[in-house]
């Protein structure tokens, strides 16, 4: 069951839900199925009052039996007719037909004796056994309606003339001649008994059943034309009139194919109020309840909504309306109480509970308990499975050629939209929406678990700071010649307090909650180099533009140089190594016996590094030159993949200021090798060698002494 909250007044839904599907009885395994349904949540709250009431594919008329009973219902396809009783909440039997029926009409109190016109000229009449009998009318039949104290049945279709079947008699009587070009509605006033028969041209013609003889006629189109002169001239050119019922003895109501209602008095030529539906189109519908204290109520219908109006003490007063979820074709109300049944073009008929139009009816009493219930729980929207759209946002998603079909509900500036279809769009359309969200979702989370940690506020947030601050500077000011003006002799007593705190510097940024986000959401942040900005401020936009240009200039300057900088920095630091590792193996030449006056280090983590001295490599030569050298021979190769990246640098280098770049020369090869050997082996003294005075000096490094060449 769902609950809406229009006008101030709740609907409950009674059919809204899952229902079994029409195969689900015949598959295997039945038992195992329905056994799963025990864990869907919507399938077990769903609220069946009417057991099977509903038909394979749309249902056209419902009628309630006079002693409130039995529900007949007529629909397709195939053409069949259904009777329920309610005091059992479960269908009484099915008949199927040759046709699709038009109207229906009770013949007795119950559902013994009943009569069906249908499209093809025929009206059946049932009984309790089945079908009794079948006639054929010389016109298409649109309505119908039984006199129950003459016997007669009337029947008015394309034709100007209404006939009238005496059911007492088995024969046709002289029909009913009026001025109309076809009888679209037949209406009966129980307490008077007259007969009012609604035409296409915009009259109404009113009957005396005992003569046989039109007694008095309206001009609905004309007393329409005062209100609105466009639609007066769409009921004279089209349908016309296309419902009609009585309230109270003087009282009538007439719905017109243009979607206006209006209500009469029998005395009177004039209109007493006149309603739109505002949808265009025709009215399906019209019906009396009286309510509680005696107020008469007015109900209509077309394909898109039904709405409740209130009686003569509040005319042109909408109580509320109902929304079904497919076109309407048919509804009643039961008697006294605030239950609605509609026949619709779906599937399901459905069921409505308004307990502002009355109690629940007693073949039903235990809604009343729900009601309550569900009173406390959270209520639902009228459009909970929808979501509302923008036409600019269609044509951004590229589907604005759904616009005019059934996937798009028109709603004010925009649509309505299947949540499950606008998920699909937006999968399609922005495929790593969700992405983002998880993303935004796990930064504020975040957020919230840092938030208890020991901080320092800051006063201004994260998303607009310069408006902020000039929202605190403004209310700095504020406060203050505030202050002066009552130092200086002002009003003493009696000014605003609340101004003060709003005007506080130290009070909070936003003291109302409806600008809040402004200062939290990024989506709010301000663009100063946009231009729109620029049309409100235009010397702040300049200014902002040029310093995104300034800041644009340093970026290129320190990205132009980036690349060019980056093997620069790199041969320079190669061949820094390469000078600190030569000049200490020089060194070391010269201070080999040298090894009392060094510092001894307790711990080798604590050894001074070494100080960066550069290297002159030779010309057209850098770090990524040394390094790609290769060895000649496979022993060169072994021999140097032992080495360290310094003793490789070392070596490549003296190969080069020796001329031999390709390894040609074996001696100058040992030379080298026994070189590298020394350092490496002064390298070691230097950091193993703790407590016998091995290592460098404290001040970084050995004596220098002349390079070799």
């Amino acid at each position: 069951m769902k609950v809406s909250h229009i006008n101030g007044v709740k609907i409950y839904h009674c059919s809204a839900g899952k229902t079994l599907p029409q195969w689900f009885d015949n598959v295997r395994n039945v038992a195992a199925r329905k056994e799963s349904l025990r864990y869907n949540e919507a399938y077990r709250r769903r609220i069946e009052l009417i057991h099977d009431f509903h038909f394979p594919t749309a249902a056209n008329t419902l009628k309630i039996s006079p002693d409130g009973e039995f529900i007949l219902a007529c629909g397709t396809y195939k053409p069949q007719l259904k009777m329920y009783e309610l005091s059992q909440l479960s269908m009484k039997f099915e008949r199927h037909m040759d046709a699709q029926g038009v109207a229906c009409s009770f013949l007795g109190d119950d559902y013994r004796k009943f009569a069906m016109l249908r499209e093809d000229r025929f009206i059946e009449f049932h009984a309790q056994y089945g079908l009794h009998h079948k006639l054929r009318v010389p016109k298409f039949g649109r309505d119908m309606c039984y006199l129950r104290n003459s016997c007669d049945l009337l029947v008015g279709g394309a034709s100007s003339e209404i006939y009238r079947l005496n059911l007492f008699r088995g024969e046709f009587l002289a029909p009913f001649s009026s001025a109309l070009k076809g009888v679209n509605a037949i209406a009966e006033n129980r307490i008077h008994g007259l007969v009012a028969a609604a035409g296409e041209d915009g009259k109404l013609e009113c009957f005396d059943p005992r003569n046989g003889k039109r007694v008095a006629y309206l001009r609905v189109a004309e007393s329409l034309a005062r209100v609105d002169a466009r639609a007066a001239n769409d009921v004279k050119e089209g349908k016309g009139i296309s419902a009609v019922a009585f309230g109270s003895a003087l009282t009538i109501g007439v719905g017109t194919s243009s979607g206006h209602v209006l209500l009469y008095d029998l005395r009177a030529p004039a209109p007493l109020t006149c309603r739109d539906h505002r949808y265009g189109m025709p009215i399906k519908r019209l019906i009396f309840q009286q309510g509680k204290g005696g107020e008469e109520r007015l109900l209509s219908a077309d394909s898109k909504v039904i709405k409740i109006w209130h009686g003569e003490n509040k005319k042109n007063k909408l109580l509320t309306s109902i929304e079904p979820p497919a076109d309407l074709n048919d509804f009643v109300v039961y008697k006294d109480s605030g239950m609605v049944l509609a026949a619709c073009e779906a599937h399901r008929m459905h069921t409505w509970y308004v307990p502002a139009m009355g109690a629940a009816p007693k073949w039903c009493y235990y809604l009343d308990t729900l009601t309550e219930e569900l009173e406390e729980s959270r209520e639902t929207t009228v459009y909970e499975d929808y979501k509302f759209v923008t036409r600019e946002q269609l044509e951004q998603w590229g589907v604005a050629d759904l616009i005019g079909t059934e996937a798009l509900r028109p709603y004010m500036h925009g649509f309505f939209i299947d949540v499950k279809l606008y998920k699909r769009i937006q999968s399609v359309a922005d495929p790593y929406a969700y992405e983002r969200f998880y993303q935004e979702k796990l930064r504020k989370k975040i957020e919230e678990t840092r938030a208890s940690r020991i901080n320092i506020t800051s006063q201004l947030p994260k998303v607009n700071r310069k408006l902020a601050k000039a929202i605190l500077q403004h209310r700095s000011q504020r406060l203050a010649k505030k202050e002066a003006k009552k130092d200086g002799g002002g009003d003493d007593g009696n000014d605003n307090n609340d101004d003060d705190q709003k005007a506080s510097p130290n009070g909070k940024l936003v003291t109302d909650l409806r600008f809040k986000a402004l200062f939290e959401d990024e989506d709010f942040e301000i663009d100063e180099t946009s231009e729109h900005y620029s049309r409100l401020n235009p010397h702040r936009y300049a200014a902002a533009v040029k310093r995104a240009e300034a800041d644009e200039d340093e970026g290129m300057v320190d990205g132009g140089n980036s690349d060019a900088d980056s093997d620069e920095d790199l041969r320079i630091g190669a061949l820094s190594m390469l000078g600190k590792a030569e000049e200490n193996a020089m060194e070391m030449e010269h201070q080999q016996d040298d090894d009392s006056s060094s510092d001894n280090y307790d711990d080798e983590d604590n050894v001074p590094p070494p100080t960066t001295t550069m290297f002159n490599a030779p010309s057209g030569y850098s770090a990524r030159h040394l390094l790609e050298r290769k060895a000649s021979t496979q022993q060169q190769q072994q021999e140097l993949s032992e080495l360290t990246l310094e003793q490789r640098l070392r070596l490549h280098a003296d190969s080069n200021n020796y001329g031999d770049s390709d390894y040609k020369s074996s001696t100058q090869n040992k030379r080298a090798s026994t070189h590298i050997a020394k350092v490496d082996s002064e390298h070691r003294l230097g950091r193993k060698n703790k407590g016998k005075g091995g290592g460098r000096k404290k001040g970084g490094g050995f004596k220098k002494g002349k390079r070799r060449r």
